[in-house]
């Protein structure tokens, strides 16, 4: 056990050596096992924490937008947001984990803000502009995508889930 414990951790201390050849063989493949996992373990996380991350961000834009008013929003404001939302939508359906991360504050909680950033939306379609209208409309198809994705079912492949977090 300690010689194979010793292999998996790719310490390899060297005060244990095995005598048979096929044990020669099996030591240095879980030495290797051991640092693929290393290696997967460390590349997860830093593929995950920076889609974490966007989300929160994302998920304060729509309470700072709210902040400034009823006005009608800036098209180019809105496409922009609705821009992040596509790509906080690809994070969530690339890494399905990261729906069960918790957010402490509200603010930074994208489902808790997604109602939010609707309003901006509702408000932009009854705008005079054309571009402000369309950029509203695009908006609003934005978020319903997203909360489809959101409100499916944590099961089966391609899901997201769980229906738990709006």
């Amino acid at each position: 056990m300690y010689p194979s414990i010793v292999s998996l951790a790719t310490l390899g201390f060297g005060d244990i050596v095995p005598e048979s050849s096929w044990l020669r063989i099996a030591v240095p493949v879980q030495a290797l096992v051991g640092f693929v996992l290393l290696i997967a373990a460390v590349t997860w996380v830093l593929q995950v924490y920076p889609a974490l991350n966007r989300r929160r961000a994302l998920a304060l834009r729509p309470a700072l937008l709210e902040r400034t008013g009823p006005s009608v929003p800036d098209a180019g404001l809105l496409r922009e947001v609705a821009g992040d939302l596509v790509r906080v939508r690809v994070d969530l359906t690339q890494h399905a984990e990261t729906c069960y991360s918790g957010d402490v504050d509200a603010g930074t909680a994208l489902p808790r803000q997604l109602p939010v950033a609707l309003r901006p939306a509702h408000t932009a379609r009854s705008s005079p502009g054309d571009a402000v209208r369309a950029g509203g409309a695009y908006l609003a198809l934005v978020l319903e995508d997203l909360t489809g994705v959101l409100d499916r079912p944590a099961t089966g492949p391609g899901s997201v889930g769980p229906r738990s977090l709006g």
